[in-house]
This record gives structure tokens, sequence and C-alpha cells, in this order.
């Protein structure tokens, strides 16, 4: 499907991409600590297949929770 919107509608993937990005493939609401990473050792608890994944679609709330709440708190009062 998005190779579709890709193919047919160049500017409004590029227009959505990063915004839905941000929305549905990040966790907004856990911090991301200073670690090695794992390109040169591997890293044992991010490399599991069932774990602390929790639901798609209750993290995808959160995080448009967290993007209205920071919303909210730039504007003026």
């Amino acid at each position: 499907m998005s190779r579709i919107g890709f193919s047919a509608l160049p500017w409004a993937y590029d227009l959505l991409v990063g915004p839905l990005f941000r929305l549905a493939a990040r966790d907004s609401t856990r911090p991301v600590l200073a670690n090695p990473g794992n390109v040169l050792a591997p890293n044992g608890p991010g490399n599991n297949i069932r774990g602390d994944h929790g639901n798609a679609v209750l993290g995808i709330g959160r995080n448009v929770l967290t993007r209205i709440g920071s919303l909210a708190g730039r504007r003026p009062a």
C-alpha cells in the first residue's frame, strides 16, 4: 500500500510519512537512554522475540496523547 502511495502521489507520501512515523513507529513515552547500540555487539534484551512490546494500537494512542500534550504545553496562555 505504501508503495502505491509513493508511486501515485509522491508529494502526499512525503508529507505524511514523517508525522505518521513519529506516531506509529516510535515510542514517544519512553526516554531513549544513551548506549553503545547493537552494531558491534548484540543487545540481548533488545533482540527478544517476545517481551515488552505491548499493544501497537494502545502505543499509537499513547503517542497521540503525548503529542497533543506537548503541543498544548507550547501554546501561550
